[in-house]
């Protein structure tokens, strides 16, 4: 579904939790063409095994390292892990910002919450830059809002998104700086109209802020679960976005049209529905391939009256049975010998 160089969507729960990074990058490399890395790794062996890991399935391994602990603190054994790493021609190291949360990490009042992400922000851009001779960078200017109902993080929330948009105007006014990126937000179990109302309200907030690419894709209940049902709910909640925030297409519009003839030749057929005009043009105006549809009760009635989410776990079974990537049988060997060591050196 268009995600790359990040980890894969759900984390195997039967896996010892000592070895479930490794579990999972085993996952990656094996089964899918292009996610991998980010996950939380200092262990030197562990960061040994997982880079060998990706060299031989042809990649190379994304160490994410995040060098803060909020409230404005550094990491020192991310720093160590850095300095180990940072010269290997074996993998390549990407910094992640921190993640302050108004009314944990950071304080309730406004602007002062917004304060501890610039300071973490600043520093951490700084730091990594001075180190690295301008390779590092990580300039991620981000605050999230502590549900303090449930002691938990407030996600797809009409708070949440008011928190977007003092960062979104923070960044702005100081740095310039538009959101590229989103992501599907929500606290919600399973799928419902919980999932669906947040997602698709925080959706269309961050678009109409500039963001484009979104992630999160398929995961609910914050980050805990993955649904490919969600999964293709997002993508329909994409198509929502992307024809909305895309606007009317120039085809759509023929200013040399004479108007009055157009209006004639309507009333001689008794409407447009026959007119050349309509049907050269309905295809522009309309994205055919949502699984929304305006069909009539009686249509959907003779139809098998399939909702929403049965034909959205109809489209998730067709993707994952048509999905056939695997790595070449002797990389595959290479990646589990691997695995096995890890296991040994690990529990």
């Amino acid at each position: 579904m268009g995600g790359e160089k990040c980890p894969i969507p759900v984390v195997p729960s039967d896996v010892p939790i000592r070895l479930r990074t490794v579990a999972c990058e085993r996952i990656a490399v094996t089964h899918t063409p292009c996610l991998g890395g980010w996950l939380t790794a200092t262990d030197p062996e562990e960061i040994r095994v997982i880079a060998a890991m990706h060299q031989a399935a042809g990649r190379k391994y994304v160490l994410g390292l995040e060098g803060l602990i909020t409230p404005l603190r550094m990491n020192p054994v991310v720093f160590d892990t850095y300095f180990e790493w940072c010269d290997s021609p074996d993998l390549d190291i990407y910094i992640m910002g921190g993640i302050p949360v108004a009314g944990t990490t950071a304080p309730m009042p406004f602007p002062a919450n917004l304060m501890v992400s610039l300071a973490e922000t600043i520093a951490l851009d700084y730091i990594f830059n001075a180190l690295s001779d301008g390779k590092h960078r990580c300039f991620n200017l981000r605050m999230e809002l502590a549900d303090m109902k449930n002691a938990n993080l407030s996600f797809g929330t009409p708070e949440q998104c008011l928190c977007f948009q003092a960062v979104y105007e923070m960044a702005y006014e100081l740095f310039g700086i538009k959101p590229a990126g989103g992501a599907f937000r929500t606290n919600g179990k399973v799928v419902d109209a919980q999932t669906l109302t947040e997602r698709m309200g925080s959706f269309l907030f961050q678009a109409a802020f500039g963001a484009r690419r979104f992630g999160g894709v398929g995961q609910i209940c914050l980050d805990e679960v993955f649904s490919p049902v969600q999964a293709m709910l997002d993508k329909e909640i994409l198509r929502y976005g992307e024809r909305l925030f895309g606007g009317m297409p120039e085809e759509c519009f023929d200013r040399e049209l004479d108007i009055i003839e157009l209006l004639e030749e309507g009333e001689s057929l008794n409407g447009f529905l026959a007119h050349e005009t309509t049907g050269s043009r309905f295809r522009s105006i309309f994205d055919l391939g949502r699984l929304s549809s305006a069909s009539f009760l009686s249509e959907w009635k003779q139809g098998g009256m399939k909702t929403l989410e049965i034909l959205a776990w109809e489209e998730g079974k067709k993707m994952l049975t048509d999905y056939d990537f695997e790595l070449p049988a002797e990389n595959r060997r290479e990646v589990d010998r691997l695995y096995a060591a890890a296991q040994r050196l690990l529990l």
